[in-house]
């Protein structure tokens, strides 16, 4: 009999710790802000912590908006500090500035489980708008994107190029954690080919360079050709660590030059970020 009462109370006990552990949900996850593009050519990016079955589900957000109307939407970092948190019953996750009435709104277009890790956005109701309605910017593409141990970034440049009709094309590889330059290539054609003449920045010629200039986003990144004094440089609008994403370029602190001059600035474009674990764009 004894045993038998063993057996059961063991029995109970197993059957208490798996209820405890069907009791506890999916732990949070970080998504993060993929492809994001604005009717006015500016970018979104960030990311914010989301927990599937708690109320509220959003805990944590960074989301940079970068680029386009300036004049109208300032470079601008939503953060808990600065706004508040709305969730719509068709998903809509809203971050709004009570003072300034400025307010973006995500919306996935499905639930945001973990699985799938990646999520399109319903872009019917995705913008960033003042008061609600003026001015307003509709994002035109996008999608939201868990991935919990990224080991690397690629940047792409995207329709990035300089006041004399040159352009600049190519990816940079950067580190997660601290931008550092794992590898890249950057071509640079077109324009003023007599003073600039067409060239594939690599590791193979040039000795890759980060440093600040003003600020945690304002990271400039750097290749200098071993051969000579010639140097391209460039920086994001909103910091580039792992979230990838698209990011506006920094204008001014985006420059090809030889050793200063002659120089030409960067007149438009945007940084590209992705990592290589879901992705799949060409990772060697």
């Amino acid at each position: 009999m004894t045993s038998i009462i063993f057996r059961t109370l063991c029995v109970l006990a197993l059957f208490a710790v798996a209820l405890d552990a069907a009791a506890v949900g999916p732990p949070p996850a970080v998504w993060t802000l993929r492809d994001i593009a604005l009717d006015d050519g500016g970018s979104v990016s960030g990311h914010f912590t989301y927990t599937s079955d708690a109320s509220s589900h959003v805990t944590d957000w960074s989301i940079w908006s970068t680029g386009g109307d300036t004049a109208a939407f300032p470079i601008f970092e939503y953060r808990p500090d600065n706004s508040s948190l709305g969730e719509g019953s068709g998903g809509e996750i809203e971050f709004l500035v009570a003072a300034s009435q400025r307010r973006i709104v995500i919306t996935p277009s499905l639930p945001l489980s973990g699985t799938p890790v990646y999520v399109p956005l319903n872009l019917a109701t995705a913008y960033e708008s003042f008061a609600a309605v003026v001015p307003i910017r509709q994002m035109q593409s996008g999608a939201l994107f868990t991935n919990p141990t990224p080991t690397r970034v690629r940047w792409f440049f995207e329709g990035a190029d300089f006041p004399d009709g040159g352009t600049i094309t190519g990816y940079i590889d950067t580190n997660p954690a601290d931008t550092s330059i794992l590898k890249f290539a950057v071509s640079v054609t077109g324009g003023d080919t007599l003073v600039f003449p067409a060239l594939t920045y690599t590791q193979a010629n040039s000795a890759p360079f980060i440093y600040n200039v003003g600020g945690v986003n304002q990271r400039v990144h750097q290749f200098n050709l071993a051969a000579s004094i010639r140097q391209l440089s460039y920086a994001g609008q909103a910091p580039l660590y792992q979230d990838g994403g698209r990011v506006a370029i920094d204008l001014p602190n985006s420059q090809e030059c030889f050793n200063c001059a002659p120089f030409r600035l960067f007149s438009k474009g945007a940084l590209r970020g992705v990592t290589d674990e879901v992705w799949g764009d060409g990772f060697d």
